[in-house]
């Protein structure tokens, strides 16, 4: 079936109605993007969707255009870095609303300048002296001295996975030094159209399991994640809790399992920071989210998290902040301040950040 957007020539109401079923947010975002495909490379057309089988979209590019979907002035880097690194690139990246192309968009001009990373992170922390690296897809081994399975060996995620695929990946870690020469990392989650955090992938399966969970009562006995039978299923992720800064009981609220919905991700990532400090020579590392101005639906709170709101913690962040302990907390930084942060530096590309105005509107 083909779809299109409402206005389009010739467009039916049976045409429309995927696009009525979108957020606000979305419906903007795809406007944008379809105006930027048909500017960008007029008769190219609309095409099928990965995950839609026939149904046609104006927002997705055909196949074969990956490199479309990054700006012109390092989209074969960018590939031939996935590529090297063996990072899997998603399977909607020809999705012009893909977060990871997104991401890799906005971000890869960090690590192709290490200098213009230091000026741009220094507008949100001085102390930054200097950037040692950029990685994208970081799942916490790249020290051989590590081994390349020892991140995944102490969270129990299947060892056939690889950077960005059924591995606790962090969309970028950005490595760096304070003027006193200590080590520093951040781990960055980046969000842009996504209508929140995610799922536990065991939940839809197993929802009468995870329902009636209480992380009061020793929880990992009915975790369908950790209970053997394959290897997607011996996770170990209820005994990282406590060394990862995690208190569980401020959780106890919830309605059955607390990771079944959208915390499911954040805690995953606040373990891999666990495992980058204890293994990083004491080194410390922060999270933080990357989020676009408008999207109010990704920080909405579920009905079965609902108990765990406060007039101090609305949204889903601040919510999983309060059950952090003696570990930095996640924060926030909005899309439009990293572009401000770039503007501030002044030695951006400029053909770059007009292609990132037109294409995302930041």
């Amino acid at each position: 079936m083909i779809h299109r957007l409402p206005g389009d020539d010739n467009a039916t109401l049976a045409e429309t109605v995927w696009f009525k079923k979108q957020t606000p947010f979305e419906q903007a975002e795809i406007r944008r993007q379809v105006e930027f495909k048909r500017t960008q490379w007029p008769g190219l057309p609309a095409t099928a969707s990965h995950r839609a089988g026939d149904h046609e979209y104006p927002h997705i590019l055909p196949k074969g255009h990956e490199d479309k979907a990054f700006f012109p002035g390092f989209a074969a880097e960018v590939l031939d870095y996935m590529r090297d690194n063996e990072i899997e690139v998603h399977s909607e990246i020809l999705n012009l609303k893909s977060s990871q192309a997104c991401c890799l968009n906005l971000m890869f001009p960090l690590r192709r300048d290490l200098g213009l990373a230091r000026r741009v992170l220094q507008q949100f922390n001085p102390a930054v002296a200097k950037v040692t690296g950029v990685e994208f897809e970081y799942t916490g081994q790249d020290e051989a001295s590590l081994g390349t399975r020892a991140a995944t060996e102490w969270l129990g995620e299947p060892t056939s996975g690889k950077r960005g695929q059924q591995r606790t990946s962090i969309d970028v870690a950005v490595f760096w030094i304070d003027h006193e020469g200590r080590p520093h990392t951040w781990f960055i989650e980046w969000k842009y159209t996504e209508r929140n955090f995610g799922t536990c992938s065991a939940y839809e399966k197993n929802r009468a399991r995870c329902d009636t969970i209480k992380v009061t009562e020793s929880p990992a006995q009915d975790c369908y994640l950790v209970d053997g039978g394959s290897q997607h299923r011996r996770r170990h992720y209820w005994e990282r809790m406590g060394d990862a800064g995690i208190d569980v009981d401020a959780l106890a609220k919830a309605i059955g399992c607390p990771f079944s919905g959208p915390l499911y991700q954040l805690m995953r990532q606040t373990q891999l920071a666990a495992f980058v400090r204890q293994t990083g020579a004491g080194q410390s590392v922060e999270v933080a989210v990357v989020e676009f101005e408008g999207n109010t639906s990704l920080e909405a709170v579920p009905p079965r998290l609902t108990p765990l709101q406060s007039p101090e913690a609305r949204s889903i962040v601040d919510i999983w902040n309060q059950a952090l302990d003696g570990v930095p907390r996640f924060t926030t930084v909005r899309a439009g301040q990293l572009m401000s942060a770039y503007q501030a530096t002044g030695g951006y590309d400029a053909q770059w950040r007009r292609y990132i105005s037109a294409r995302y509107g930041v």
